[in-house]
């Protein structure tokens, strides 16, 4: 596990209880059958898929199960353009507390974090991918159609967040670089994942609970 998710673990076991794979995940017979698999397959094409199938990756699991939630840790390669135009898509209007405004706002401004973590190896292209998205540029480059493995990962993040408008529980997403205010001061997520204390497992459990849907 990785070393932000653990300590995203153990900071939740202190607030309630962390599961293990509970919570059922999105099946192509879900999505076929919802309101939202024209919505899907355009964000899809958006991202230079080339597949007539509909991609489900049916081996896609949530970073942690707490208290029935599904929560998602979003590190840097998570954020860039390609996320951005997944999150363009007017479903997001229908996703009570999602924080749209910031996690745009997080695509442009770290974009380069991403590029940093993200060119090399499979991080940046394999050939799944590849066949789902077709060809990726030289590492490092994001001109043209961009790499395969960014656009894969932005579409599989869009299938999760619109999953909890069709599968029916509460997703909720937290970045690395959301900022929560702790003892009079303005700290990261990362931040208190890196000093873990009380105070802040329960920052973050107020975090997850604003981002809750409140029907």
């Amino acid at each position: 596990m990785p070393k932000r998710e653990n300590a995203l673990k153990e900071a939740l076991s202190s607030q309630g209880s962390v599961e293990r794979r509970k919570l059922r995940r999105l099946t192509e017979e879900d999505i076929y059958g919802s309101a939202y698999f024209e919505v899907a397959m355009d964000s899809y094409r958006r991202l230079g898929g080339v597949n007539a199938d509909f991609p489900v990756n049916p081996r896609a699991t949530w970073d942690i199960e707490f208290e029935g939630v599904a929560i998602e840790l979003d590190e840097q390669l998570h954020f860039n353009r390609y996320r951005a135009l997944t999150l363009s898509e007017g479903v997001y209007g229908e996703l009570e507390n999602f924080p749209l405004t910031s996690y745009l706002s997080f695509c442009s401004r770290y974009e380069e974090e991403c590029l940093c973590a993200g060119k090399h190896g499979k991080r940046w292209t394999n050939t799944s991918c590849e066949r789902q998205f077709s060809a990726s540029p030289p590492r490092g480059c994001l001109n043209g159609a961009g790499p395969a493995r960014w656009r894969q990962r932005a579409f599989y993040d869009f299938l999760k967040d619109v999953s909890t408008l069709i599968i029916g529980f509460p997703v909720v997403r937290l970045a690395i670089w959301d900022e929560v205010e702790l003892i009079g001061k303005t700290r990261t997520v990362d931040w208190i994942l890196q000093n873990p204390s009380q105070q802040g497992n329960k920052a973050i459990l107020s975090l997850i609970e604003s981002r809750l849907p409140t029907a």
